[in-house]
């Protein structure tokens, strides 16, 4: 079940999450409280400074002896190694320094193992926030032609391209289109698709040219008193005059 963001700062969970002492139920809850709150993003990282300043203030520093010291202090002076020689406090001297070394090996490699948590959260963040942005928009230009006022046309597809399947929605009232791709030919690296205003009398306009990787629906230039728009292929940005070897398909708006 979600838990409220309330619920979430005071189930203690976000401490375990940084800890990273989170498995199962209790690290989904988290992660998906991350996504659903981006400010909790803020308690984790006030959290890492907590734990860092805590690390600080408790550390013991290291005893003052140099490496010639701690190698040579536990040997006796005669050539013969005698253990049992060896003053409680030297026997001593050589545990201290491995713990604190071995503290500082463990705290930088749970530092490191947080720090990558938090990464790869703040990553799946965005990608979830992106995703949620492109849905938004493809919502809105739902909602737009759905407008009363929007025209449905269907390609009429040229003998060359069958396979082409395109609706245009034309709202002369908004002075808006939108192009909805079902189907598109193919084309090569070097080449685009491009819209053209067809009217009487008037040489074709070059609209908008594209690829085909701006989604399924999107919105194009309105051309005032369009008698209809083509599509064609055209060498890759575009062309001034359609190539009418490479009609795909007109849509007649009157």
């Amino acid at each position: 079940m979600a838990l409220r963001i309330e619920e979430i700062r005071e189930s203690g969970l976000l401490e375990l999450y940084v800890l990273g002492d989170l498995s199962g139920e209790d690290l989904s809850t988290v992660e998906a409280a991350l996504s659903k709150y981006p400010e909790l993003l803020e308690d984790i990282s006030s959290i890492e400074q907590a734990l860092k300043i805590y690390g600080k203030i408790h550390s013991v520093p290291a005893p003052n002896i140099s490496f010639d010291n701690l190698i040579n202090k536990p040997l006796s002076s005669s050539n013969s190694y005698n253990p049992a020689s060896r003053p409680a406090k030297s026997r001593g001297s050589w545990l201290w320094p491995l713990m604190f070394i071995g503290a500082l090996i463990g705290g930088g490699f749970i530092y490191n193992n947080l720090s990558q948590k938090l990464s790869d959260s703040q990553s799946d963040l965005v990608n979830c926030r992106t995703n949620s942005e492109q849905k938004d928009v493809q919502i809105e230009l739902l909602q737009q032609i759905s407008n009363p006022n929007n025209t449905i046309i269907k390609v009429d597809p040229t003998e060359k391209y069958p396979e082409t399947n395109i609706y245009l929605h034309n709202d002369n009232a908004a002075q808006k289109a939108f192009l909805q791709i079902k189907s598109l030919p193919p084309i090569a690296d070097n080449q685009s698709y491009q819209l053209w205003s067809l009217k009487d009398n008037v040489d074709p306009i070059p609209l908008d040219v594209f690829e085909g990787d701006a989604g399924n629906i999107f919105e194009v230039n309105f051309e005032l008193n369009t008698g209809a728009y083509a599509i064609t292929i055209e060498p890759k940005g575009g062309s001034t005059s359609p190539t009418l070897d490479n009609l795909i398909g007109v849509f007649p708006v009157s």
